[in-house]
């Protein structure tokens, strides 16, 4: 519980970092003179590099053992984010967003990988929600922060988000077992590798259906993040005209329905089986919707927003349910998966700003919508894993 403690304090701040190139997305355009595309290209070399540190350092996890790379993967990321403070152009900027998204990728399956290991199966999903609740208050301290320093200076966003995880990377050979000394929950150690590369493994026959479908469900949600969720403080800044204040308040509360919406979805995971969070990406397409057409009352997007973070919290479990349809010596490269879905996502922000320089940012983020919709229908066609009688 110490270790698992300290994984989810590391988590909060892997969320503040990964959510800055949506947060910070128009104060970094106009500091450095960038276009619509160009600020979208950001996400797509942070994504590239979330992909490439994912497959990277999931197999390496699996190999040579997951608190090493964690070690590597939260100094990593700190270092990484605090080199947004002198990146100036477009290619400098995009150069950063790439070395931060190789260790950010990796985080994610680390995490899973060991945690996974720690647990009887019919709790994963609410340790799962606890890890989410973390990533989702790193998401609210960041709006809470950008209302204070947003119109200030900030650059000091980047320094409040670089230094702790920095801090924290001292002390996880101190605090997280050993998990190469040690035997996953169950009893029983892994078996052996049948590959050098554990990727190969997952593209047998017998998986191979279910990496795809699963590298489809990630790619569709987090294009349809990006779609809606990526350009929200853009679109309250340049269509609803809203300040730092404004906009700092509004991503809070998305953040606290899906600080709520992670305790809840884990519970039903847990309870009724990991497949019944598609129907929390079918609500919060229509949230999508409501929305962006709603008029321009604070209170009521407020309201709809909260809604919008509750139920795009249905994937709290992921990294749970990826890993679970895998056998043990698997678990972190099968985790990584969640970011393999970045290769779809990569046209996430010049298809989105296509369309928002053509029709309008408004109709390019209602894109998201018909994502997640499509996303929920995958969803529904995998094969379910939990079984609480075994696990009891």
């Amino acid at each position: 519980m110490l270790a698992f403690g300290f994984l989810v304090v590391c988590y909060a701040f892997y969320s503040y970092a990964w959510n800055t190139v949506d947060l910070l997305r128009p104060y970094i355009r106009a500091a450095a003179g960038l276009s619509l595309q160009q600020a979208g290209l950001l996400y797509t070399s942070q994504s590239l590099g979330a992909l490439i540190g994912a497959l990277c350092i999931g197999q390496l996890a699996d190999r040579f053992g997951k608190r090493k790379l964690l070690f590597v993967v939260t100094l990593g990321y700190g270092v990484a984010l605090l080199a947004g403070v002198w990146a100036t152009t477009f290619g400098a900027l995009a150069l950063q967003r790439a070395v931060l998204g190789v260790f950010l990728g990796g985080v994610f399956s680390v995490c899973v990988g060991l945690y996974v290991g720690w647990f009887n199966a019919a709790v994963r999903g609410r340790m799962a929600s606890l890890v989410a609740v973390m990533y989702t208050l790193g998401f609210i301290a960041q709006g809470w922060l950008g209302a204070r320093l947003l119109e200030h200076d900030w650059k000091l966003m980047l320094w409040i988000g670089a230094v702790p995880p920095i801090v924290l990377s001292l002390f996880v050979f101190w605090l997280v077992p050993d998990d190469r000394k040690t035997i996953a929950y169950g009893g029983a150690p892994a078996g052996a590798p049948l590959f050098k590369l554990p990727i190969v493994e997952l593209f047998q026959p017998q998986y191979r259906r279910t990496t795809l479908m699963l590298t489809l469900l990630s790619g569709l949600s987090f294009f349809g993040y990006q779609a809606f969720g990526g350009w929200v403080s853009t679109y309250l800044k340049e269509v609803r005209g809203l300040g730092g204040e404004g906009i700092g308040a509004l991503v809070a509360w998305q953040g606290i329905g899906g600080l709520l919406g992670g305790f809840a979805w884990g519970w039903v995971a847990d309870r009724f089986g990991r497949r019944w969070g598609a129907v929390g990406f079918i609500v919060a397409a229509g949230m999508i919707v409501a929305y962006l057409r709603a008029p321009n009352d604070l209170d009521l997007l407020k309201g709809l927003g909260f809604v919008y973070g509750f139920m795009i919290s249905a994937g709290v479990a992921w990294g749970v349910y990826f890993a679970e349809l895998y056998p043990a010596h698997l678990r972190a490269t099968a985790a990584s998966i969640f970011h393999w879905g970045r290769i779809i996502s990569f046209f996430a922000p010049a298809v989105t700003a296509a369309v928002a320089e053509t029709a309008g940012l408004t109709t390019g983020m209602m894109l998201a919508a018909l994502l997640y919709t499509v996303a929920a229908a995958v969803w529904l066609l995998l094969p379910e894993t939990l079984n609480r009688k075994a696990s009891a």
